[in-house]
C-alpha cells in the first residue's frame, strides 16, 4: 500500500497520516528524554507501589510531552485494562476496564469478522503484528498518527478503525500514539497519548518515547512481579495455615479416584516446602519407604544418626542398615502398620513402635526406636512415615543399671554373708579363745563398715537421680594437710602399696571442703589401686598456679581405651562389668565429677590402655574475700 494515499496532501514526510507535529524535532529534545529515563529507572529504589509507580510515570510523561490524554494499559491473560489513566474516558467503549481483546494465542487478528477476538492498534502494537506497509508503524513497534479522520476512510486502515475495532481511540483525539512498554525484549504493556490537537507527535518524539516505554516496562514489570512474589507468599501463608481444612474439602469434592490421587500428590508438594525446615532441624531420623521397602525420603538428621549421607542411604536396601537379628521385627512392625490401615475397623492414625539395633557408617551400631504410622491415598496404604529416634544413651543406661542391680546385690549379699557367718559363730561357740573372738569381731566391723559404704554410694545414686545439689561446707584448710591425712589412712589400709606423693612449696591455705576434697581423693585412690598391678606405684601431685590448684593421681595400671575414657563418667558405668571380683558399684567417677563440679572445679582423664591413667582435677583457690558471707565456717588452723 502507498503512503501517499493517507496523507491526502496534507503531511510531511515526518508526520504519519497528517499535518506536522507541534513539539520541534531537535537534538536539544533528547536531553529531556534521557533525564527522563534516568528518572523511570529510579521509581525502582523508591518505594513505590505498582499503581503508584505507573502513576508517576503517566505524570512524567505528561509534563514531557504537553499531551490532554495518557494511559498505562498492561497485558492480562484477556486484554489490555487500563491499569492508570488521565484524559481517557471509560464510558466509552470498553468501559469495563479492558478496552482492547486478544486472541488466545496472545495475538491480534486483525479480521474484523472474527467473534473470538476484537482487531485495533493496541493488539497489534501489543502483539507485535506492526505492518511494516503502513506509515502509522515505526520499526519498534510503536503506532502514532496525527490525524484520525483523514485515514478512517482509507480502505487498508478501514478494518482498524471500524467501530468494532477503534474501541480505545474513539474517544475524540485527533493524535494519538501508541507505545510499547518493553521488559527482556518482551512487550508487556502499552502506552498510550491522545491530543486533541491535529499533527501533536512527531517521529522523534515517538522514537524518544520508545526508549522511555523501555524504561517504563523495566520498571513495571519489576514492581508487577513483586507485588505478585507479595499476594504469592501471603496466599502460602494463608494456605499454610488452612491446610487441614482444604486438604479436607479438596477430598471431600473429588468424585473420581485418579483425579482425587493427582489432588493430594499436588498438596502434598505444596506442603513439603512449608514443612522442609522443621523436618531439616529435627533430631530425629524422618524417612519414608514404600511398599516395595525402598527409601523415598530420609532427612538429613540421618547424617548426625548414622553417619550416611542423604544420597547414600536412599540407594541402600532399609534391611542392609540392621544386623539379622534387628530386621524380623523391623518387619513385623512394617507388615502390622499397614494391616492395621487395611483394617477398616482401626482408627486411620493408629501407629506400631519398635526398638531396633542399626548399623553406623563407621561400622558401630546404635539403637533405634521407630515410630511408623501407614501413608495412604484414596484410603489404602501406599507406604510407611516414620520417625527413629536416637537411645543408644537410654540404652547403655539400662543396660548399666541392670549391671549395676546384679553388681548390688553381689556386693551387698559378700558382707551380709560374712556378717551372719562370724555373729552366728560367736552365738554357738562358748569356747572361742579371745583371740578368735577379736578376729570375729573385727571381722564383723569390717563388713559392717564396707556395707556402710555401699549404703552411702546407694544414696548417692539417690541425690544423682534427684538432680539435688552438692551442699558445700567450706572452712580455710591447708590443701597439702588434707591430702597427706588422705593418704595415710590410704597406706594404712593397702599396706603393700607404694604411694609417691609430690606437694609444690607455694601450696595455699583457703578455703575449701574437706569432706567432698577427702572423698575425691579416696575414690580416685581406689580405683588406681584395684585397676593397677600389686606392688606398681601411685603418684600424687599438687600444684597451685594462679587461682588455681591443680591435684593429678597417677596409676601404672591396665589403663583405659578410648571408648572406656568417653563413658567413664557415665552412671552405672564399669569398665569391666564382667568381672565380679572387681569390687565397685560403677558410681565412683561419677560421683567424683559431681563433687569436682560443685566445688568450681574440672577433671580430666588422660589414659592409655596397658600404659596406666592419671585423673587430674583442680580446685579454686577461694580466699576470705571470695566467700560468699556465711556461707563457709572460717576453723582456726594454727596449731
Amino acid at each position: 500500500m502507498a503512503a501517499s494515499g493517507l496523507l491526502d496532501g496534507s503531511a510531511d514526510s515526518g508526520s504519519p497520516c497528517g499535518s506536522s507535529g507541534s513539539v520541534p524535532e531537535s537534538k536539544e529534545a533528547t536531553a529531556p528524554a534521557l533525564v527522563l529515563s534516568f528518572r523511570v529507572l529510579a521509581l525502582l529504589g523508591q518505594g513505590l507501589g505498582l499503581v503508584n509507580a505507573a502513576r508517576e510515570i503517566l505524570r512524567m510523561v505528561k509534563d514531557f510531552t504537553g499531551c490532554e490524554a495518557a494511559g498505562i494499559r498492561l497485558r492480562e491473560d484477556e486484554g489490555l485494562p487500563y491499569l492508570v489513566h488521565e484524559g481517557f474516558s471509560l464510558s466509552a467503549p470498553g468501559a469495563d476496564g479492558f478496552p482492547c481483546i486478544l486472541t488466545a494465542a496472545g495475538e491480534a487478528d486483525l479480521s474484523v469478522e472474527t467473534d473470538s477476538a476484537v482487531a485495533c492498534a493496541c493488539s497489534a502494537v501489543m502483539s507485535g503484528l506492526a505492518d511494516p506497509s503502513l506509515r502509522c508503524f515505526t520499526a519498534s513497534g510503536s503506532f502514532w498518527i496525527n490525524n484520525i479522520p483523514a485515514v478512517v476512510s482509507a480502505s487498508s486502515e478501514k478494518a482498524m478503525f471500524s467501530p468494532k475495532g477503534s474501541r480505545c481511540l474513539a474517544q475524540g483525539y485527533r493524535s494519538v500514539a501508541l507505545i510499547p512498554l518493553r521488559s527482556n525484549e518482551a512487550v508487556i504493556g502499552v502506552l498510550q497519548l491522545g491530543d486533541s490537537a491535529e499533527g501533536f507527535f512527531s517521529a522523534q518524539q515517538i522514537g524518544l518515547l520508545e526508549e522511555i516505554g523501555t524504561c517504563a516496562g523495566i520498571v513495571l514489570e519489576r514492581l508487577s512481579a513483586d507485588e505478585a512474589m507479595t499476594e504469592a507468599t501471603a496466599e502460602l501463608e494463608a494456605r499454610f495455615q488452612e491446610r487441614t481444612a482444604e486438604l479436607r474439602q479438596v477430598r471431600e469434592m473429588l468424585v473420581d479416584e485418579r483425579a482425587e490421587r493427582q489432588e493430594i500428590e499436588r498438596a502434598l508438594e505444596a506442603t513439603e516446602t512449608r514443612y522442609r525446615t522443621l523436618v531439616e532441624n529435627a533430631g530425629d531420623v524422618i524417612w519414608c519407604i514404600n511398599r516395595d521397602m525402598r527409601f523415598s525420603y530420609v532427612s538429613p538428621s540421618v547424617t548426625s544418626v548414622l553417619g550416611y549421607a542423604v544420597d547414600e542411604i536412599l540407594n541402600l536396601d532399609p534391611l542392609d542398615l540392621m544386623p539379622p537379628f534387628s530386621r524380623e521385627p523391623f518387619l513385623n512392625m512394617c507388615r502390622e502398620t499397614l494391616e492395621l490401615q487395611d483394617d477398616r475397623t482401626t482408627h486411620s492414625s493408629a501407629s506400631r513402635t519398635q526398638e531396633i539395633e542399626g548399623f553406623h557408617k563407621d561400622g558401630s551400631t546404635r539403637w533405634l526406636e521407630v515410630g511408623a504410622t501407614a501413608l495412604t491415598e484414596a484410603g489404602r496404604p501406599v507406604g510407611i512415615l516414620a520417625v527413629a529416634r536416637d537411645i543408644t544413651d537410654r540404652k547403655r543406661i539400662e543396660q548399666a543399671k541392670a549391671d549395676f542391680l546384679t553388681t548390688a546385690a553381689h556386693e551387698l549379699r559378700g558382707p551380709l554373708t560374712s556378717i551372719l557367718g562370724y555373729s552366728e559363730l560367736l552365738l554357738i561357740k562358748d569356747d572361742l579363745s579371745p583371740e578368735e573372738k577379736e578376729r570375729c569381731l573385727t571381722r564383723i566391723n569390717d563388713q559392717a563398715g564396707h556395707l556402710a559404704r555401699l549404703v552411702t554410694t546407694l544414696l548417692e545414686i539417690s541425690h544423682l537421680e534427684s538432680g539435688e545439689e552438692w551442699t558445700l561446707n567450706l572452712s580455710r584448710r591447708r590443701v597439702d594437710e588434707v591430702i597427706r591425712a588422705v593418704i595415710k589412712r590410704f597406706r594404712q589400709q593397702n599396706t603393700s602399696r607404694q604411694v609417691d606423693v609430690t606437694l609444690t612449696d607455694n601450696l595455699p591455705e583457703f578455703f575449701l571442703d574437706e569432706r567432698a576434697l577427702t572423698e575425691v581423693l579416696q575414690r580416685i585412690l581406689t580405683n588406681a589401686a584395684v585397676y593397677s598391678p600389686q606392688g606398681s606405684p601411685i603418684g600424687v601431685t599438687c600444684a597451685a598456679t594462679g587461682d588455681q590448684c591443680e591435684i593429678a593421681i597417677q596409676d601404672r595400671g591396665i589403663g583405659m581405651t578410648a571408648e572406656q575414657i568417653e563413658r567413664l563418667f557415665d552412671k552405672f558405668y564399669r569398665g569391666d562389668s564382667s568381672n565380679k571380683a572387681t569390687p565397685g558399684l560403677g558410681l565412683g567417677m561419677t560421683v567424683v565429677k559431681r563433687i569436682v563440679e560443685a566445688m568450681g572445679g574440672r577433671v580430666k582423664v588422660e589414659s592409655e590402655y596397658g600404659q596406666g591413667t592419671t585423673v587430674t582435677f583442680t580446685l579454686p583457690i577461694r580466699r576470705a574475700d571470695a566467700v560468699a558471707g556465711g556461707s563457709a565456717s572460717e576453723e582456726n588452723t594454727d596449731r
